[in-house]
């Protein structure tokens, strides 16, 4: 092994080694349904059920996740890749991204993704801003458990299936 300078690119290339799962963050404001695909999520503590997302300061969603409070997080299984590519597109907001997605409606108002392994309903905690990103700290408020189905995963710029 060789030691590699610190910036942001051996970083990126550092971080395609660690396996994530995937997932897709849903947020609505003024009747505006918005989503993307992120892999920077996490648990933080169960007691309180705290996790965490991390967003860029120059996304749509960061500035909708301001303005609502709240986001779902749909966790992917194995057939839903499509779902991520399309989620993970960068495209002009009045795009509608779930068009032709099966969707379930929460009583929170957001959208998130029929057939997700999991559903958390979250609310924002503690926003931390950094300078190219704002990682979220978030109170899970409700739980639905979806299928039973193997989960997708993200490994060196890849998705693949356990």
């Amino acid at each position: 092994m060789k030691n590699m300078k610190i910036d942001p690119e051996n970083l990126k290339l550092a971080m395609r080694n660690w396996t994530t799962g995937v997932c897709i963050l849903c947020v609505q404001h003024e009747c505006y349904h918005h989503g993307m695909t992120v892999n920077s999520f996490s648990s933080v503590s169960l007691d309180p059920p705290l996790i965490t997302v991390t967003l860029q300061n120059d996304s749509h969603t960061r500035s909708l996740v301001n303005s609502s409070g709240f986001f779902s997080i749909s966790i992917l299984n194995s057939s839903q890749q499509i779902i991520a590519e399309i989620f993970s597109q960068k495209v002009r907001a009045e795009k509608d991204r779930f068009k032709d997605i099966k969707t379930v409606e929460l009583p929170e108002g957001m959208k998130a993704i029929q057939d997700a392994l999991s559903i958390l309903v979250c609310k924002v905690y503690n926003p931390v801003v950094f300078q190219n990103s704002t990682l979220y700290i978030a109170e899970v408020m409700r739980i639905l458990d979806g299928t039973n189905e193997k989960p997708l995963v993200y490994h060196n710029r890849e998705y693949k299936n356990l």
